[in-house]
C-alpha cells in the first residue's frame, strides 16, 4: 500500500506542473486560424517583429453577395470612399493588437474593423478556459461579444 501511494505521489509531481504548464497563456497563443462564431469567416492572426498581432480574414463564410451570385462581398460600408470597392476577403481587420499580462492575460486592440458595419472598436480578447480553444472577444462598448474557435491550418494551395 506505501509503494502504491509513493507511485501516486510521484506521478502526481511530474503531472502537476505540466498541466499548470499547459493551462498558462502567453503571448503568442492566439496566433493561428479562427472561425468567428457570429460570422462563420475564418481569420488568420500573426504577429510582427515588434510583438503586435493583426487579424486577416482569409475566408468568408458567404464570399458573394447576393449568396449564389459570382459578385464578392465588398467593403461597401468602408467610411473611406477609395475603400468602398475593396473584397472583403483579404482585409487586414485586426491592427495593434498587444498582449497584456499581469493577471488578467489578455489582447488589446484599438483598432478591429468590422465590414459588415464599417466601424472600428476597441476589443480585448482572452481566452474562455484553460483548453485554449475558444477566445472571448469583447467589444469595450459592450455593443458587440462574440467568439472565435480555433481552427487547424488550411491545406496549402
Amino acid at each position: 500500500m506505501k509503494k502504491l501511494s509513493m507511485i501516486i505521489a510521484i506521478m502526481y509531481m511530474m503531472v502537476s506542473p505540466m498541466m499548470q504548464l499547459q493551462a498558462q497563456v502567453v503571448e503568442d497563443d492566439i496566433k493561428g486560424f479562427w472561425v468567428d462564431n457570429t460570422t462563420k469567416d475564418t481569420y488568420e492572426v500573426s504577429k510582427d517583429a515588434n510583438a503586435v498581432f493583426s487579424g486577416k480574414i482569409i475566408e468568408l463564410k458567404d464570399p458573394y453577395y447576393p449568396p449564389g451570385s459570382v459578385v464578392a462581398v465588398l467593403d461597401s460600408l468602408n467610411p473611406v470612399d477609395s475603400l468602398k470597392e475593396r473584397k472583403a476577403k483579404g482585409i487586414i481587420f485586426l491592427q495593434d493588437c498587444k498582449f497584456v499580462s499581469g493577471g488578467a492575460e489578455k489582447w488589446k486592440s484599438n483598432s478591429y474593423y468590422y465590414y459588415k458595419d464599417g466601424k472600428t472598436y476597441n476589443y480585448e480578447m482572452k481566452f474562455q478556459d484553460r483548453k485554449k480553444d475558444t477566445l472571448n472577444i469583447i467589444n469595450s462598448a459592450g455593443e458587440r461579444t462574440t467568439y472565435w474557435t480555433k481552427k487547424p491550418p488550411p491545406p496549402p494551395e
